[in-house]
């Protein structure tokens, strides 16, 4: 009787951890240029979508989407002024990671109008900041890192 109990509980507990183990995806996405977060990047894999907004003065913090399918599946990621970035990823039961972060590549600032520049000294020297604004003279805070050469 108690090798009968301990052969169940050595075949039964593994199943059960199996089958009742959440499938998750862990990730973390990046800014090409700047390696900040991206503002409002959209991930959809499966029927799950995960809209991130702010997340860190310290940069991208790795982000988490459960109750989901073991299989071969295509994680869209996607932000306004971004290129979205489709990648095929394996999910095998229980937690899943990226190991390298998905690098979003900005394409544009939405509802740019016009820069503004500010100007300042600073030991003699001329500093200027390029501020991306809207047709309404707004700063636009949360865009894309554009790389930007003025030669």
């Amino acid at each position: 009787m108690k090798n009968l109990r301990a052969s169940l509980i050595a075949v039964l507990l593994p199943l059960a951890i199996i089958c009742c183990s959440d499938t998750t995806f862990v990730f973390q996405v990046q800014d090409s240029v700047s390696g900040k977060w991206v503002w409002d990047a959209t991930v959809r894999l499966q029927d799950r979508t995960l809209v991130s907004y702010y997340q860190s003065d310290a940069g991208p913090v790795p982000q988490k989407i459960s109750h989901l399918k073991p299989g071969r599946w295509t994680a869209e990621f996607s932000a306004p002024g971004y290129e979205t970035i489709k990648l095929p990823v394996t999910l095998r039961r229980g937690r899943n990671r990226l190991i390298n972060p998905v690098r979003m590549t900005g394409l544009e600032i939405p509802g740019l109008q016009a820069f503004s520049n500010l100007e300042s000294f600073d030991r003699g020297d001329l500093l200027v900041q390029l501020r991306p604004v809207d047709a309404a003279g707004r700063a636009i805070l949360n865009h894309p890192c554009i790389d930007l050469w003025i030669g």
